[in-house]
């Protein structure tokens, strides 16, 4: 058998990365049932060979491509360490070249290149049920990070939402949602080693709460904001069923007060919102390790789906 040997993708490689992409695709449909049926493109694999913020490699034995996999710069969060991040897709390697160690030789050159361009944090993504996929990744360094869990509503959740005792916030309470967003920070610094050190911010509450594509709901006992949450109208994945998913985030509640439903009763809320604004596909994300966090989600019927890892260097 040839050596295993990487290069830079051109477009004269595009049919065969098309063929890959198709694989993954493929290989991927049993984890994933909100992907559209029928033909459809992960990638604009084109795009990515051409682009300077990308770099798409593939693995060759003799004049045969047996693998792929890519690379492509995106500004990260404000309030992480790192401006910038890798985030690597499109691993694919043909079934019979498997076990030959070529998706780690793959991740190297990713890893070279992107070094180059003084990038040190690396991210990808794995379906959540993809068990084999997860450990072949943490055999090469990655690390479980962050976890994004999804719920469909169902028709009797639609039709049976019951009056809650939340209120939309307005910008009067924006002071008390500003001491909540700092609690949450200080509360999941344990979990993510890429957060500024000084004082950061999640989000531009004020911002949100003009938004007419983001609801923030409070909770209240009497006149005392104990809780809060907020749900984002976000454009889907163009190979993905729905058109649009309901991304829910900032849920806080007041230790005092937490078990007894505070929680719930937010996402009740923020469900009811997103439903009356036509999406049915809610997906919001956790840290792996917060696992009281994932727990709580589960019981109120979000599943696990796709986990994002990463590697520092």
């Amino acid at each position: 058998m040839e050596p295993i040997t990487v290069r830079t993708a051109t477009l004269d490689d595009l049919n065969t990365l098309l063929e890959f992409e198709q694989g993954i695709i493929h290989a991927e449909r049993p984890f994933d049932p909100t992907l559209k049926e029928g033909h459809i493109n992960y990638y604009d694999l084109g795009e990515l060979i051409v682009s300077p913020d990308a770099e798409v490699i593939v693995a060759v034995s003799g004049n045969e491509i047996v693998g792929s996999g890519y690379a492509l710069i995106v500004d990260s969060k404000p309030y992480l360490k790192h401006p910038q991040h890798a985030y690597l897709g499109f691993m694919y390697v043909k079934p019979e070249y498997r076990g030959q160690g070529i998706v780690q030789t793959v991740i190297k050159a990713l890893q070279q290149w992107s070094g180059s361009r003084g990038i040190r944090e690396f991210r990808l993504e794995v379906y959540a049920d993809n068990a084999p996929a997860i450990r072949a990744y943490e055999k090469i360094g990655f690390v479980k990070h962050m976890v994004e869990m999804r719920k469909e509503a169902s028709p009797s959740n639609q039709a049976a939402m019951e009056q809650i005792t939340t209120r939309p916030a307005t910008i009067n309470d924006l002071d008390i949602l500003l001491d909540f967003e700092q609690a949450l920070i200080i509360a999941l610094r344990p979990f993510d080693p890429t957060l500024k050190r000084e004082q950061t911010y999640y989000y531009n509450i004020e911002k949100l709460i003009e938004s007419p594509d983001v609801e923030i709901v409070v909770v209240t006992l009497g006149d005392e904001i104990i809780g809060c949450g907020y749900v984002r109208i976000d454009a889907s994945k163009p190979y993905l069923k729905h058109q649009q998913q309901a991304y829910f985030g900032f849920m806080y509640v007041k230790p005092e007060y937490r078990g007894l439903g505070a929680n719930k009763m937010v996402m009740e809320a923020l469900q009811k919102w997103s439903i009356s604004k036509g999406v049915t596909e809610f997906r919001l994300e956790a840290y792996d390790e917060n696992l009281p966090a994932i727990m709580a989600y589960e019981k109120i019927g979000f599943a696990r789906h796709m986990e994002e890892m990463r590697m520092d260097q």
